[in-house]
């Protein structure tokens, strides 16, 4: 077995001061296609040393009228009742290592350590992350965006004789026709009290409206129909939508980003641990917790399929 020396010290030492350069890098290295911590809102608060967040859920009940006495007992209630919501909060993580030789020929010719082994650990975290926020982990029990079980869920109208239901089958108006009717059955759910101002889709569905004019002799583009219409909803493309519906069909997905409805919990964003020798390498781990995405009001989305 490899016995640590001066030399070995040396380069633990070394390692370690390459770490804060190597660590900050890597986060300044940008990921545009993992669009999680962009699409909702990011919550670091929780910090570490807490295994489950507990959270209180109201429903307010109650009407007012116009009093035709002043007697308590023609007033009448109105009231709150309280539910108790709670995720696990769980740890992810990888390594990567240095072995002693690069390290050494590093100090000895005083350059840095390869910067891309800690880009490509701080990326897998943060696919980790992208995956649970949308499909969740069915081992664990966590709920993703398109798996969610209390989100709303609609189905693209189906036209034509043989009832087709994708955007390749339909003309300009009855492609928008299914985006207002997104928005109006998430308006109806919500008894008009919920403003969406998001709307995801997938790059496919992106190129038609983007593409589309609305007719031969209308030259407007579909996505500029929109917009003018909606100008409050944003537009984002999203790759996971893509053939996640029933039969391998897209997705659509129209919400408000308010962090007071839905949110990315990450109590403790990824973290690099001080280099431990093994053998003839020092390996550096990471460490993130991750409690997924916090649906607080589900009715404010809506998901629709079989674009």
């Amino acid at each position: 077995m490899h016995k640590l020396t001066n030399q070995d010290a040396d380069a633990s030492l070394f390692l370690e001061s390459q770490l804060t350069v190597i660590e900050n890098k890597a986060f300044e290295v940008p990921h545009p296609d993992l669009k999680s911590k962009t699409l909702f809102d990011v919550d670091y608060s929780l910090g570490d040393g807490i295994d489950k967040y507990t959270w209180i859920s109201f429903d307010k009940k109650g009407t007012s009228k116009i009093l035709s006495t002043y007697s308590v007992r023609d007033l009448p209630r109105a009231d709150a009742s309280a539910k108790s919501n709670s995720v696990d909060i769980y740890d992810g993580g990888n390594s990567f290592a240095y072995t002693i030789k690069e390290i050494r020929a590093a100090l000895r010719n005083g350059t840095q350590l390869e910067q891309k082994r800690a880009n490509t650990a701080l990326r897998a975290n943060n696919e980790l992350i992208e995956r649970v926020t949308f499909y969740g982990d069915k081992e664990r029990g966590i709920p993703g965006l398109l798996n969610h079980p209390n989100i709303p869920r609609t189905t693209a109208s189906a036209v034509g004789s043989s009832k087709e239901t994708t955007w390749d089958k339909k003309n300009s108006e009855q492609i928008l026709q299914d985006l207002y009717d997104m928005y109006n059955s998430q308006k109806n759910l919500t008894s008009d009290m919920e403003e969406p101002n998001t709307l995801l889709v997938s790059p496919r569905m992106h190129g038609i409206l983007t593409q589309k004019t609305f007719s031969d002799k209308e030259s407007t583009k579909l996505i500029t129909i929109f917009k003018d219409t909606f100008s409050n909803i944003k537009i984002e493309r999203v790759q996971q939508l893509s053939k996640s519906g029933a039969n391998n069909t897209d997705v659509a997905v129209m919400y408000n980003d308010s962090a007071e409805k839905v949110k990315l919990c990450i109590p403790v964003e990824t973290e690099f641990f001080p280099p431990q020798p093994d053998g003839l390498q020092f390996i550096v781990p990471t460490r993130f917790r991750l409690a997924g995405l916090i649906v607080y009001l589900p009715m404010s989305l809506i998901i629709s399929e079989g674009f």
